[in-house]
């Protein structure tokens, strides 16, 4: 009795040693990348510091300051607060000394973003981390200013007079908000010389502060070839969403010109949007088209192709990587980008 006592005893201890180590077997981050008043950029950062894989994850969080959420990528996050964020097929196992990352845009609560607690069975501690500084948000002097995080290799432009604007009122919000189900951004790449082919991103979000600024948000990891492989080839290999989960176009948006087009009417304006890519960033000149489709409905195109440079944006080994992988006798490197967008007055 004694043995068999001991014996259930230890194979007890051994099951709950074993169970803390797949449960709290990382540390969970919650990063401001963007905080540009009205709204903000965030993402959560889980790193497993075990010596066993983590497979399976879902972490929470919740704000108390009336923040929300309004686009996320890299997990299924719930709806409303508090919220919950669980792995995708691809992302869900986590290596010992790895780390993924998702991330999201929200609405502030107040004038800053709050950095919350992330709690889950995943987390051995839930932590936080600003990457907004003092220093960071004092060079808004200079026309533009890059925030950046020690945890996430890519950098977010911010434009310096809606950071003034927001910080000089608590009022400051959303004006208009992109509708994502309704939203469309393709590209076409071309490899063999002759052979074109259409792709797309699903997953966006973005907004329009009433003092003008526009964020709008491309999610990386949502590239829909329609060949689940290259999908994959693409993720891991050219844009590496495991560092750079996201591309962020900014741009200042004349919010009397905007309010001046009647319903059913279209004005083309031309524009210097700043494109940050895989780490990079650089001006993009365009046309665009804005429809006012309804008293409370926007639509926005470009008039043209925008061509991006796989060059311009540290690409270039990753479209030979896929090369290689592909088999290919070659792949272009100038990729068009057309976009319907559209967005709804709040």
């Amino acid at each position: 009795m004694h043995k068999r006592f001991f014996r259930d005893g230890m194979l007890i201890l051994m099951a709950s040693v074993f169970f803390i180590q797949h449960t709290h077997a990382a540390q969970c981050d919650y990063n401001i990348i963007n905080d540009w008043g009205s709204g903000f950029q965030a993402e959560i950062k889980i790193t497993n510091n075990e010596a066993q894989p983590v497979n399976g994850w879902t972490v929470g969080w919740q704000y108390t300051d009336g923040s929300s959420i309004t686009g996320s990528w890299n997990a299924t996050v719930s709806d409303s607060s508090p919220y919950t964020a669980s792995a995708l097929t691809w992302n869900a196992k986590i290596a010992t000394g790895e780390s993924v990352a998702f991330g999201f845009t929200g609405t502030n609560g107040k004038t800053a973003a709050s950095v919350p607690m992330v709690t889950g069975a995943v987390c051995k501690t839930g932590n936080v981390s600003s990457a907004m500084s003092s220093s960071s948000i004092a060079a808004s002097s200079s026309s533009s200013v890059v925030v950046s995080s020690s945890s996430v290799a890519s950098s977010v432009p911010v434009n310096s007079s809606s950071i003034a604007s927001s910080s000089s009122s608590a009022a400051n919000s959303d004006a208009w908000r992109l509708d994502a189900n309704q939203s469309r951004l393709n590209f076409t790449t071309t490899k063999k010389i002759h052979v074109v082919e259409n792709m797309r991103f699903t997953r966006l979000s973005g907004a329009v502060s009433d003092s003008g600024s526009a964020t709008l948000v491309i999610d990386l990891a949502s590239v829909a070839s329609g060949i689940a492989v290259r999908d994959g080839r693409m993720r891991n290999s050219l844009f590496e969403t495991s560092i750079f989960n996201a591309a962020v176009v900014t741009l200042p948006v004349d919010m009397n010109a905007l309010s001046a087009i009647a319903v059913g009417q279209s004005s083309t304006i031309n524009v210097v949007a700043e494109l940050n890519l895989h780490g990079v960033t650089n001006d993009i000149t365009t046309n665009l088209k804005i429809s006012r489709l309804t008293a409370s409905t926007i639509m926005v195109q470009n008039v043209a192709p925008i061509i991006v440079l796989a060059d311009d944006y540290d690409l270039e080994s990753g479209v030979e990587t896929l090369r290689t992988l592909a088999n290919l006798s070659s792949i272009g490197k100038a990729v068009p980008v057309d976009f319907t967008l559209f967005y709804n007055a709040l």
